[in-house]
């Protein structure tokens, strides 16, 4: 499994710039910072798709499309950059990340999302609208750190945060 992410949201109508890569270790924030800035900085004509990273980028799309039925159903803004061993993806300014139906977890920034602008709301449903919690963030860490545990299907990601029941 693909065990590194960074994640870099910016302000205004936006999306997130998302960096996943294969590595053999864990890497510290300022690492991460730095791949991303030199990988964002590369031509787009010396990028070489890797074969896992080609995978990754497809498996992404089938599991986490928009399956509103739109002519563009992808869950990137735009189309991913794939390099050998890494990619960048812009995903909108709200993520969400399906396990079912009625089982997800959401994120939005600012106004868009209700909260002050630079702030994050997460929400998860366990199941049912009445499963259904909101915590809210100011830092980006939080929310990958958030994000990382529900996809690695770690339960502690409940306990990161005080969630408050969403009532509908």
């Amino acid at each position: 499994m693909i065990r590194n992410l960074y994640l870099h949201g910016k302000q205004g109508p936006m999306s997130f710039d998302l960096t996943v890569w294969r590595a053999s270790k864990q890497v510290t924030a300022a690492e991460a910072k730095r791949l991303n800035a030199e990988w964002c900085g590369r031509p787009l004509s010396e990028l070489k798709p890797s074969a896992e990273m080609t995978g990754f980028v497809r498996d992404v799309a089938v599991d986490f499309h928009a399956g509103d039925g739109a002519e563009n159903d992808e869950p990137w803004a735009v189309e991913p950059d794939i390099g050998d061993g890494y990619v960048l993806i812009a995903i909108p300014s709200s993520a969400i990340l399906r396990r079912g139906a009625e089982e997800y977890i959401q994120v939005g920034l600012g106004p868009q999302a209700g909260v002050r602008s630079g702030h994050y709301a997460i929400e998860y449903r366990a199941g049912s609208p009445e499963q259904h919690f909101r915590t809210l963030v100011s830092n980006v860490e939080e929310v990958v750190g958030t994000f990382a545990q529900y996809l690695d299907r770690d339960e502690a990601f409940s306990a990161r945060h005080s969630w408050r029941r969403v009532h509908f």
